[in-house]
């Protein structure tokens, strides 16, 4: 049975976003990059929210930026091959390898944890929260916190 991992990184007051919605202020130090280039490597799936769909999109074209570091490089290469399912009801379509939905089916992701492979990971907020109480969820949650 796979995982189900809600790893995020936070500010200190618990904060993913900042006053305008973005999540750019985030850029982690490299040992915690490559730490979750080290998660990525052993994820099959990622859950997101439109919200963090669109954020994390960013690295759909990352590799052509002449600026990053090597293991924000490698973290590109590893987000893009692994597959996404995005759940909005607002979005018309999803980019790269992506699968929109527009509810969190219950049964799919019940399913999808029984299936054999590498753990799947959950990232954003607003639409997994309701689904937090339920004993099929989370198998862990990591908050990484920056200051």
């Amino acid at each position: 049975m796979r995982k189900i991992i809600y790893a995020q990184l936070v500010s200190l007051d618990g904060y993913i976003e900042d006053a305008d919605g973005n999540i750019g202020w985030t850029k982690p130090e490299e040992e915690l990059h490559r730490h979750f280039n080290e998660m990525e490597k052993n994820t099959d799936i990622n859950f997101y929210g439109r919200g963090m769909s669109e954020a994390m999109d960013f690295w759909l074209t990352a590799e052509e930026l002449p600026d990053l570091d090597e293991h924000e490089y490698e973290y590109a290469r590893l987000w893009k091959e692994t597959k996404r399912m995005v759940f909005s009801k607002t979005l018309k379509e999803v980019k790269g390898n992506a699968e929109l939905r527009r509810e969190v089916n219950p049964d799919e992701i019940r399913e999808l944890k029984n299936q054999p492979g590498n753990d799947m990971a959950v990232g954003g907020r607003t639409w997994l929260l309701p689904l937090l109480s339920t004993d099929w969820w989370m198998s862990f949650v990591s908050i990484f916190i920056q200051w």
